[in-house]
């Protein structure tokens, strides 16, 4: 026990030296401004030191508005509070997700292949079963267009888009070719994740093809079920895949995408925001900075059928009552490409009069038994390692 809390004290100290430093060398200032600009953030906001470097609440030059934004902490302890975290894997599990949501007949990606670690899979496309030392065959009866993604992954890690280029498969973010054998060695190198999918890639609206990238663009509809069962939409963002990523996840600008806020009356652009590129945080932009494209008021597709989607989406999910839907504005309409309960929004997104009328919101007065018996069943399948389709 001793010897556990000084390593973990240990680690705590060092990790909290190389923030100082990163902060130090990123600002060019004294690093004990910057700690005490860190206490004070983290007492009265709940941001922590490396959350407030990473998303730029370090510079002294940063505009944020604090008070309108809200830490990652305290928006997940809200999530924890309104969502039944006992079965998190409906949203975080793309497995049980993907079941669910194809029992609904919910607009999904459709599933080609499931590699389950030690157990079964399943290949969707011929119907039987993949033995866990045989992942790499059944590449050969996939489309040319392919997206690989880790079961229970987030903020884009693990993803890739593949294309067949004759006997082998081009990574379209790297260019680099591989054998289907080599792209099922990478995922079984993979120590943290040991479940993966491989499903349909899905292209953008052409009202899309503006921003030239490859990247799938998508739209975050964040919803909530109320105490009565209505589904309400309480914000919107767009994310904008650069030139050069096959994903386009924002994960605070870190990744060099864009990430817009979305009108919930119009579902046109309201705000802009671009990394900052030589140091945390991001810019407010008008326009794409390598297209040249208008983004302030730029309208989305699709805008209404999204959010009827979600809406009819969301009482599916309960007992989880707040879920981020990230959707995929394709020609043919818009498609969930995945929910999150623990959902999150770009740092400067002022969600702070959201999450204040949430902790004072009531209980469901009723949950569907059969969802809530269904989705249970599913989660504990998928634990004990019987889902073969």
């Amino acid at each position: 026990m001793i010897r556990r809390l000084i390593r973990r004290t240990s680690q705590y100290v060092e990790r909290t030296a190389g923030i100082r430093r990163a902060a130090r060398d990123t600002y060019g200032v004294a690093w004990l401004p910057l700690q005490l600009k860190a206490m004070r953030i983290r007492q009265r906001y709940g941001w922590g030191l490396d959350e407030s470097l990473a998303s730029g609440l370090l510079d002294p030059e940063s505009s944020i508005d604090l008070d309108a934004t809200a830490s990652p902490r305290e928006t997940t302890r809200l999530q924890y509070l309104m969502n039944a975290h006992q079965i998190e894997a409906v949203s975080e599990d793309k497995v049980v997700f993907h079941m669910i949501a194809n029992a609904a007949g919910l607009p999904i990606p459709r599933q080609y292949l499931t590699l389950m670690d030690g157990a079964m899979g399943w290949d969707h496309v011929h119907s039987r079963p993949i033995a866990p030392d045989s992942w790499a065959m059944p590449f050969r009866g996939l489309p040319d267009h392919v997206i690989a993604k880790p079961s229970a992954g987030s903020f884009g890690k693990g993803v890739r888009a593949l294309e067949r280029v004759g006997e082998v498969w081009r990574d379209v973010a790297t260019g680099r070719l591989h054998s289907a054998r080599d792209i099922v060695e990478q995922m079984r190198d993979d120590e943290e994740y040991p479940d993966w999918i491989v499903q349909e890639r899905l292209g953008n609206h052409h009202d899309l093809d503006v921003f030239e990238s490859p990247g799938l663009h998508t739209l975050r509809l964040v919803t909530f079920v109320n105490a009565h069962g209505r589904v309400e939409i309480l914000w919107s963002g767009f994310r904008i895949a650069s030139a050069g990523s096959a994903i386009d996840n924002f994960h605070g600008g870190r990744l060099g995408n864009m990430t817009c806020e979305i009108d919930l009356s119009t579902g046109r652009v309201e705000a802009a925001y671009a990394p900052l590129g030589d140091r945390p945080g991001v810019k407010r932009i008008a326009r794409h900075p390598a297209r040249g494209v208008d983004l302030d008021g730029f309208q989305l597709p699709w805008w209404a059928d999204a959010c009827e989607v979600v809406t009819r989406a969301a009482p599916l999910f309960a007992p989880l009552r707040t879920l981020g839907f990230d959707l995929a504005l394709c020609e043919d309409g818009p498609r969930i490409v995945e929910i999150n309960m623990w959902w999150d929004v770009p740092q400067v997104a002022p969600v702070r009069a959201i999450l204040d009328r949430l902790w004072h919101e009531q209980p469901l007065a009723s949950v569907p038994t059969n969802v809530a018996e269904a989705t249970a069943d599913v989660v504990q399948l998928r634990g004990n390692g019987r889902i073969g389709r």
